[in-house]
Order: C-alpha cells, then structure tokens, then sequence
C-alpha cells in the first residue's frame, strides 16, 4: 500500500506497524517521462501542517486522504473548489495514550515535592514553542487573577525553561510559577493553552484525559472537542481570566468539569481513533 505523509504521527506509525506499506515520492523529471503512465499515487493521504496547491493536487489524485479535524477536511474542499469529494476525507484525531491513573496521587506528589498546601490549585501551560502557544499571554493571565491560592506550572525543556526566566522577573510573578521538567497533566487542575497555531493541539486532548479544565481559542482546530465554556475568542481574549477566577473560586464545579473532559477524551484514545479510520476505510 503506498501512502504518504509529511511528519510521523502516532497514528502513521501504528498504521505502518499493522500494514505493509510504501512512502509515496515525487517522481523526478526523468521518471515522468519514462512512465508517465505507470507512475503511481498515494492510497491513503495522510495530512499534516500547511495546505499548498502541491498538496491539494496530490490529495486529489490519492484515494483517501486522513485529516485531524473536520475544519481542515472543510478547507481542503472549499481550497479545492470542490474538486475533491468531500467523501475521501476522513477524519482522526490526534488521540491520546493516557490509561487509567489515580489523580489524587499524582496530585498529591507534586504538592508534596514543592511543599504546597493541599488546596493550593494548579495552573498548567505547556508547549514545544513557547513563543507560538502563548507562553506570555498564560503569564499575563495569571498575573491578573483576584484568587490567590494557586501556583502556575510550566514544564519543558531545560533550554526551554531557561528562557522563561526573565520573563517570570519582567512580569513579576516568579513567586507564583513553578518551573519543571517533566510533564504534569496528571497532577494539574487547568490547563491553559492560548495557542496562535490552528493545527490541532494535542495536548489539549491529553489534558482532558488527564482530567483537567482546559481552555484554548476558537481558531484552534481542537475546539471542536470543547464546549463554549472552553473556548477563547481569541488568544489574548480577557474573559478567560475572570472563567478562572469563577472556576478556582468554586472547586466543586471544577470536579465536575474534570470528569465531564475525561469521559468525552475517552472516545479518543488513539486505539479507538485508529479502529474507527480502519472501519472508515474498511481495511
């Protein structure tokens, strides 16, 4: 089977593990005259990243294309002037690979390891490009709440955290953000994403598993997973701050909301993100 695709996803990789398949490449010049008429197209189109004509046209001549979002299977056509059927495009998010754990735990661990009360609530932001998901519109949120027993976490790379340090001092507010290397989307209440990117953010569907309160604007594809609470306007939209001080001010109601975000991200696990494309596709 020859497919195609442009960064190998989860999803890519597990279909590569089940299937014997061939990564399609553009035939060179010299190849197009020789067998002009015996040059084969990708089966399955795997998309990810920018939409270009390039892209359009081999889309078209492939037998199914696989998006991660209905906005981007609603682009493909509109971009394609209907050339492409509407009906070879399926969709499959970027699912997660969360299984079961006990919040509590992890909860209590990460307050423990930084000496913080157990009511202290957790704010959570992370990225692999700070400057492009909103690293400072996070901080300049936080920086602005009335409710006061909370901590902002931020984790990365060492190189990554590095960086934020003279924005934490330029903002002032280190006394109230936690720097840390490994992820904690277990131990976090909120997770914060005022992402400029469109591409569908997994780690909002992640969060969700790991029963957080997420937020993350409309222009991101993954709002198509959240409700009208959850999402922002825009990246710098200012109602987010006074949704968190509603949200840290009543615990009860972010209980509720955890679990809410948990059962829904069960539908999108990546196995049953991966079962259903195969069923679509009848493979």
């Amino acid at each position: 089977m020859i497919i195609y695709y442009k960064r190998k996803t989860k999803l890519v990789e597990k279909f590569c593990e089940d299937f014997e398949t061939i990564l399609y490449t553009k035939p060179t010049f010299i190849k197009k005259l020789s067998f002009k008429k015996n040059i084969q197209k990708p089966q399955i189109y795997f998309h990810s990243g920018l939409l270009t004509n390039a892209n359009l046209e081999l889309m078209a001549q492939s037998l199914y294309i696989v998006v991660s979002s209905n906005t981007i299977k609603q682009e493909i056509v509109e971009k394609s002037n209907d050339t492409i059927n509407n009906s070879k495009i399926y969709v499959a998010y970027h699912g997660h690979t969360i299984s079961k754990f006990k919040k509590k735990e992890f909860k209590k661990a990460f307050k423990d390891k930084y000496s913080l009360d157990k009511k202290t609530k957790l704010i959570y932001f992370t990225a692999n490009n700070y400057e492009k998901n909103g690293l400072v519109q996070f901080l300049q949120f936080i920086k602005q709440l009335n409710f006061t027993n909370y901590k902002a976490v931020i984790s990365g790379t060492p190189e990554q955290l590095k960086s934020v340090v003279p924005i934490l001092k330029e903002i002032d507010i280190q006394d109230k953000v936690i720097l840390e290397q490994g992820d904690i989307f277990r131990s976090a209440d909120i997770f914060v994403l005022p992402t400029q990117n469109k591409s569908f953010a997994s780690n909002i569907l992640k969060a969700m598993a790991c029963q957080c309160v997420v937020f993350t604007p409309a222009s991101n594809h993954a709002f198509e997973l959240l409700d009208n609470f959850a999402i922002m306007n825009n990246f710098d939209d200012t109602s987010t701050i006074h949704k968190l001080d509603m949200l840290l001010s009543n615990p009860k109601e972010i209980k509720i909301i955890q679990k809410q975000n948990q059962l829904k991200a069960s539908e999108y696990s990546l196995d049953k993100e991966y079962e259903k494309l195969k069923l679509a596709l009848k493979l």
